[in-house]
């Protein structure tokens, strides 16, 4: 052969591989649009049919390479590939491409088609046939282990499926390797979507933050770790994430994979703290109990029993019922409080709006409180200028008594004390203020939240339960109304109650 013939040969060759690797390549275009069926016959019309040119190629050049022998290659191919009965009739169809091509280059060869020849082709029958059994076998038990994994792996999801936590396993680069529905329905993303990226891919940042420290963590340690975080997610919804992260090692102790959970529970956090706050509230009202009521009744006792023995004279009775007054107003308004407090965190009241005269009830509970006013000598003003206002007027009665009283209670002798009306478009807003110490932010805070507060002492020594402004909060927004207090530590305060325009006329 010269040289001249033998680059002939090769850049035929060399062309008919490179023709066929781009059209081979084609065949990414139905992977690609997911039509596997079409992908499969193309691979293997279009591979057989490259190599029965580059055969005639080689054979009609009197070069008898056997490239036919390429196609039993693709005789296995075609029975892995292959599912149903396509998988027989592709595997004896590129055999018999191979005994034609075998007789084609035979055809050239100068011996012909003589014994030897013959032998070859029975044992490429023998070869063929036992090639297919093997083939077969192979194919079925392989099946057999896809079915297997396909149904462990399926059992394994229906299992952290309806667990009503994040279960998720994690590679040791961090990126998710399993992750069950919580996942999918939290990132509104599939599965599919979520395996082999890490957090930070499919995650807020500061979620995806925390949960790959805690992967960090358990492989830095190999150790089994407990977490808990409270996040405010993007949709403005509160997350308290309580779980474990768990090392899977392998036998020489490195950690191949890292299990965890992560559950919710805001809703149990939420619910310990209701408890934890009904808790305070019990042991406030037997405080209130056993000491705001019990002390003052002992009183009241004593001074019943001084009548018993005859200590009260004519001379000082009057004096002796204004004390008793004095000492009997105090439980009463206590008691009302408890029993008013105690409705509206049931939810047992509701308001009942009617038209009254705001102004008129204020004078009211001036004049109620007038002989307190008279001993701490106290300037207090009925400055308001709105008289009907719309609301439940028990409700914005005991608002009020309990506002003013305040006032009165933390106002200094000889303070004063000013009920005035602020301007607004939308609202009626009665505005009490008195000269007492002010109240830190914190304190406005929990009065606002109805939360009850330790109670303060008086300028005088008086004492209080600490439910008044928390019932105030809660009766106010059963009426619809608004509260805001405005104070500085040693400046006084000013409580505002915001009765809608829109009812009041």
């Amino acid at each position: 052969m010269t040289v001249i013939t033998l680059f002939e040969a090769l850049w035929i060759q060399s062309a008919i591989i490179f023709s066929g690797a781009v059209i081979l390549s084609l065949n990414f275009i139905f992977v690609y649009r997911k039509q596997h069926a079409i992908a499969k016959t193309y691979y293997i019309i279009f591979t057989s049919i490259i190599v029965i040119l580059l055969s005639i190629n080689a054979y009609n050049q009197n070069l008898f390479t056997e490239v036919e022998n390429i196609l039993y290659a693709m005789m296995a191919v075609s029975i892995l590939l292959y599912t149903s009965n396509a998988k027989h009739r592709s595997y004896w169809g590129i055999f018999l491409v191979i005994v034609s091509l075998k007789f084609y280059r035979q055809y050239f060869k100068p011996e012909g088609f003589d014994q030897s020849f013959f032998i070859t082709i029975q044992n490429t029958v023998v070869l063929a046939i036992l090639l297919y059994l093997f083939l077969l076998f192979f194919n079925n038990v392989l099946m057999k282990s896809v079915k297997d994994i396909s149904a462990s792996q399926k059992d394994l999801y229906d299992t952290i499926d309806n667990l009503s936590v994040f279960v998720a396993l994690f590679n040791p680069d961090g990126t998710f390797k399993v992750v069950n529905k919580f996942y999918e329905k939290a990132f509104n993303k599939k599965r599919s979507e979520i395996i082999g990226k890490h957090a930070h891919e499919i995650m807020p940042a500061d979620v995806a933050d925390w949960q790959e420290e805690i992967v960090k963590e358990v492989i830095d340690s190999k150790k089994s770790i407990k977490t808990k975080k409270e996040l405010a997610l993007a949709n403005d919804s509160y997350f308290v994430g309580y779980g474990r992260a768990n090392p899977i090692l392998d036998k020489n102790g490195e950690v191949i994979a890292v299990s965890g959970y992560i559950g919710n529970v805001a809703e149990l956090e939420n619910i310990k703290q209701q408890l934890e706050l009904a808790n305070k509230s019990k042991d406030r009202i037997f405080s209130i109990i056993s000491h705001d009521l019990r002390s003052p009744l002992n009183t009241f006792e004593s001074i019943l029993n001084s009548t018993k023995y005859q200590i009260i004279t004519s001379e000082n009775y009057e004096s002796f019922i204004e004390n008793l007054k004095t000492r009997f107003l105090p439980i009463k308004d206590t008691i009302t409080d408890l029993l008013q407090w105690s409705k509206a965190n049931l939810s047992d009241i509701q308001a009942s709006s009617s038209m009254f005269d705001i102004k008129m009830m204020v004078d009211e509970i001036i004049t109620f409180n007038r002989p307190v006013i008279k001993v701490k000598k106290l300037k207090i003003s009925n400055e308001l200028e709105t008289n009907m206002v719309s609301a439940d007027p028990d409700h914005i009665k005991i608002c009020l008594r309990n506002i003013i009283q305040n006032a009165i209670k933390f106002s200094p002798p000889k303070g004063q004390v000013i009920i005035n009306e602020l301007e607004d478009k939308e609202y009626v807003c009665i505005a009490v203020t008195d000269e007492g110490e002010g109240i830190s932010l914190d304190k406005i805070n929990q009065i606002k939240e109805g939360k009850l507060v330790e109670p303060g002492i008086g300028s005088t020594g008086e004492k209080g339960t600490g439910i008044g402004l928390s019932m105030v909060t809660e009766l106010l927004k059963k009426n619809n109304c608004d509260f805001d207090i405005k104070s500085q530590i040693g400046s006084g305060s000013t409580f505002i109650i915001k009765i809608s325009k829109n009812t009041s006329s």
